[in-house]
């Protein structure tokens, strides 16, 4: 029996080819098959790939005919796949030798939909830098570190979304999933060439409310190139456009399965696309779909949730072109500043009555108010006229 399937879209990654499959084949794992489909590479990769099938059985390479992206091409491995449970591998990337057996041990003791780790390392050149995933986040909201390296989740979509984005990772890079649930809900990328593909999958699969646990001792390396697609988010401009594209595939799905979703769904897409635009140099350009997105979707919930998302959405509807919309947002930073500045001031004059006012005399019709070193005395004038006449 075939314990996993882990689906490698490869793509002109012949300088980090062999150390991702590496670290397949040494999987402690060994019940896995190895689904690598090329992308219509243009440097060496399909020729590594076919060096390591004929060294292992386990590894299956496939060819697209024409380039369709990463996504499109994790769709080919699924549909190939025989294994019990799904994993993906970027090629680029790798992984501990007891990573998939980690992970698929604890799906099986949890009879889990979704297994996941937030123990993900960022690899630039040759350095290894800290957890991107912030573990130790995770490990503080617990008691005890074994407590919470190992065992079920409690995310769901119902739950905030701090939790939701940040201890499960809106990608399918960290995860593994029970094969039939995959097939059986229909869930698979858009078949668009680049974007948030990840994340508008993950919010389908999250809305079919999966059984998830996790394991935080499986590692997995995240390498960052400069040639690589999150290398490319600031000048790329039709995978900004495929960002509004697939999240609107998000809503749609949500609104057609899960309504009472709709809320959430929308606030969280609306966050990625709008992160997406401040990625952008050519923000001008990119505005435009920018609003007419913006147009079609209604967010009242937000400014509880979210104020500054608020105001951003504000803005954006209020403003015909990219120009007003640097105005009103600018104005809108002018005002706040004056705002701060002024509370600043408001508090240095509270201060200062009530920290250094150490002599004061205020006069009334009916009463002398003295204020010295902090003692406040009031006397009234009836009282001391009397005081002044000889009266008492």
């Amino acid at each position: 029996m075939i314990k996993l399937s882990v689906i490698v879209p490869v793509y002109n990654v012949e300088n980090y080819l062999r150390e991702c499959l590496d670290s397949l084949i040494n999987q402690t794992l060994k019940d896995i098959e190895i689904i690598c489909v090329d992308d219509c590479s243009t440097d060496n990769s399909y020729s590594i790939l076919e060096e390591y099938a004929k060294k292992d059985s386990r590894v299956k390479i496939f060819h697209n005919e024409h380039n369709i992206g990463s996504g499109p091409t994790r769709n080919i491995g699924i549909k190939e796949a025989r294994g019990e449970y799904i994993g993906f591998i970027d090629s680029d990337d790798y992984i501990d030798n007891n990573y998939f057996e980690l992970l698929y041990n604890t799906g099986k003791k949890y009879d889990s939909d979704m297994v996941n780790t937030l123990n993900i390392y960022v690899k630039n050149d040759d350095k290894i830098y800290e957890k991107q995933c912030h573990i130790n986040n995770h490990l503080n909201s617990k008691k005890t570190e074994e407590n919470c390296m190992e065992g079920i989740s409690f995310a769901t979509l119902e739950n905030d979304m701090y939790y939701t984005s940040h201890y499960l990772y809106e990608t399918l890079t960290n995860k593994i999933f029970r094969r039939s649930f995959i097939i059986e809900n229909n869930l698979f990328y858009m078949e668009i060439q680049s974007g948030y593909d990840d994340i508008d999958l993950f919010y389908r699969i999250m809305l079919h409310s999966p059984r998830i646990s996790f394991n935080h001792y499986s590692i997995y390396y995240n390498r960052l190139r400069k040639e690589s697609q999150m290398g490319s988010l600031k000048t790329d401009f039709q995978a900004a456009l495929n960002t509004i594209y697939l999240m609107e595939n998000t809503i749609f799905y949500t609104k057609e399965h899960f309504p009472e979703m709709q809320d959430f769904i929308t606030v969280k897409v609306f966050q990625h696309i709008h992160n997406r635009f401040n990625q952008l140099y050519n923000k001008s350009e990119f505005y435009s779909y920018l609003r007419s997105f913006v147009e079609k979707i209604e967010i009242s919930n937000l400014s509880v949730l979210y104020p500054y998302l608020y105001e951003e959405y504000a803005i954006i509807l209020s403003s015909q072109d990219y120009g007003e919309y640097v105005y009103k947002k600018y104005s809108l930073i002018q005002v706040k500043e004056m705002n701060d500045k002024i509370k600043e001031m408001n508090n240095k004059i509270i201060e200062y009555n009530n920290c250094f006012k150490l002599f004061s005399i205020k006069n009334t019709d009916n009463y002398i108010i003295i204020i010295f070193f902090g003692l406040k005395i009031t006397l009234k004038k009836n009282i001391i006229d009397s005081m002044y006449k000889g009266n008492i």
